[in-house]
């Protein structure tokens, strides 16, 4: 088992991209101890769960990183997306809406505007995209998130002076 858990990260997203989707598993598993309550982890091993079609636990996981800390944006991320997947976008949709009660103000807008951009909803994505700039204009992080949806939604123009800064 690999001891530091980013590199096993790392060689998760490797199984991965060669398709070996079982040995993946192996390494989240290895990567993320079964009792962690990181947001992060929980998510990481989720999607490795969501890959080997194991998609019960997935989803599991996923709502047990929710109940870790509810104000951290990964797993209200993560579920949209899974339910996105799943062709579940009613219950896509309440996620966000009960995602924008419980995120913590200051990581809110870009998380919503990612879960926006996941249901096909480009306006109200841009709208928090914008909401996120102007609440974070120096932060290198958001801005990169916003550039990159821009750039995702062929907006070029609007992503060239983000990526200049």
């Amino acid at each position: 088992a690999l001891r530091d858990e980013a590199l096993g990260r790392l060689a998760v997203q490797v199984a991965l991209s060669r398709g070996d989707v079982a040995r993946a598993l192996d390494l989240a598993r290895a990567a993320i101890r079964n009792e962690s309550r990181d947001p992060r982890g929980l998510v990481f091993l989720a999607r490795a769960l969501a890959a080997n079609k194991q998609l019960d636990e997935a989803e599991r996981k996923i709502t047990e990183a929710i109940e870790a800390d509810p104000a951290d944006p990964e797993g209200w991320i993560a579920r949209v997306q899974f339910l996105t997947e799943q062709k579940r976008r009613p219950e896509a949709l309440k996620a966000i809406a009960d995602a924008e009660k419980a995120i913590a103000p200051a990581r809110r807008s870009l998380a919503l505007a990612q879960c926006h951009e996941v249901v096909a909803q480009p306006t109200e994505a841009l709208r928090h995209y914008q909401a996120a700039l102007a609440e974070a204009r120096d932060n290198p992080a958001v801005i990169k998130a916003v550039a990159d949806a821009h750039l995702r939604a062929g907006r070029s123009s609007q992503a060239e002076p983000l990526l200049r800064k």
